[in-house]
């Protein structure tokens, strides 16, 4: 005889079932609020079960330790170092559990190893295998949640410099990044800094790379404004990060990135909508080391529509003509009207022409966007 249990973290988990061989079941690894649906049923093999019994619901009151912190990693020849700062007298820890787990060998399993105080030292691993790390702190109320701290590669040390950072904008405010990394390397570390912002300086981002690759999200206001490089570790030895690499803008491939001059650096001014009605003015931005031309800045009361690595200033009226649904059709994604700029429009007059071709019989230089 033994039980099911059917479980699940309200709000964000599926339920999974579980097997326990007494009449009893305890959720490990909890946070501070979460709150777990339970069912049970009884069970004799396969063909023989119970009826569930009705949904019962818990908050998560944890009473464990946190992971400690100012966690320090060093490979050795057959494992590694590990040392920590002891938790506070107050969660009257009673030991602390290293898991590690090899992630180049298949069909392994978490394990641990446990320790009264730092520092301590795991032995007997592969040298040359990546191995992923966290620590547990124990007190009478059980282990708490794992703290994950940095991998380490076994038998190496202090990992080179990754080298051949590109990145490819995917689009507006997403990037994808890639690099040459090391088999020393147990992860790697990103860097980025907006390099309109005066002063800023390069920050980390949250969590670590265990591939020589990385997709970057939400890099308001444009991915073209961030510049970003990369650092490799093994557990706490780290390199120094390879030479910044400033985003590309989207493009399309009839759109040249190249070309910039500095007659590109526009002073503000101002100019008329579709209407004939004077527009604020707008600026570009200077342009870049790299040869990059620069996105026009959005003002207050503007909208700027990136399509096929076009930057275009749209009235709101004009908007659906970027969308699938919307009654415009789109007839090219270059500019060739003298309101442009490296291919990019620079005031509404110039957008619509390039979204809607209502125009082309009055306008001859219209029809090019049909090419």
């Amino acid at each position: 005889m033994s039980y099911d249990v059917r479980s699940r973290i309200s709000g964000i988990t599926e339920f999974h079932t579980s097997s326990v061989s007494s009449n009893r079941w305890d959720a490990q690894w909890t946070q501070e609020g979460w709150v777990y649906d339970v069912q049970v049923r009884a069970s004799a093999g396969n063909a023989l079960k119970g009826r569930w019994t009705a949904i019962e619901s818990a908050k998560s009151t944890p009473k464990t330790p946190p992971g400690p912190d100012n966690v320090v990693i060093n490979a050795t020849t057959t494992g590694f170092d590990i040392s920590w700062d002891s938790c506070p007298s107050g969660f009257d820890v009673t030991e602390y559990e290293v898991l590690y787990w090899d992630k180049d060998k298949e069909h392994t399993f978490i394990t641990s190893a446990g320790f009264k105080e730092s520092p301590a030292h795991v032995d007997d691993l592969i040298p040359g295998h990546h191995y992923q790390l966290a620590i547990v702190s124990w007190n009478d109320a059980g282990g708490g949640f794992p703290k994950g701290v940095r991998s380490v590669t076994v038998g190496r040390g202090t990992p080179p410099i990754p080298t051949d950072l590109k990145i490819t904008a995917k689009d507006a405010t997403s990037a994808h990044l890639t690099w040459t990394g090391s088999p020393a390397a147990a992860g790697y570390q990103l860097w980025f800094r907006n390099v309109n912002e005066p002063d800023s300086e390069l920050c980390k981002v949250n969590g670590t790379e265990s591939k020589s690759s990385s997709d970057q999200y939400f890099l308001v206001p444009g991915v073209w404004n961030f510049e970003w490089c990369v650092s490799a570790f093994n557990g706490s030895a780290e390199s120094d990060r390879c030479e910044s690499v400033l985003a590309p803008r989207p493009s399309d491939a009839s759109i040249s990135s190249g070309d910039c001059s500095k007659e590109d650096t526009n002073p503000r001014h101002e100019d008329k909508d579709i209407n004939g009605n004077l527009t604020s003015g707008y600026n570009y931005m200077s342009c870049n080391s790299d040869s990059q031309c620069g996105m026009p800045l959005q003002e207050e009361d503007q909208g700027w529509g990136i399509l096929c690595g076009i930057c275009g200033h749209i009235e709101q009226d004009d908007i659906d003509c970027l969308g699938s649904g919307g009654s415009k059709q789109l007839h090219g994604d270059r500019c060739y009207r003298d309101e442009c700029k490296n291919g990019d429009c620079t005031n509404p007059e110039c957008w619509i022409y390039v979204c809607d071709n209502s125009h082309a019989e009055k306008d001859g230089t219209a029809t090019k966007c049909d090419e």
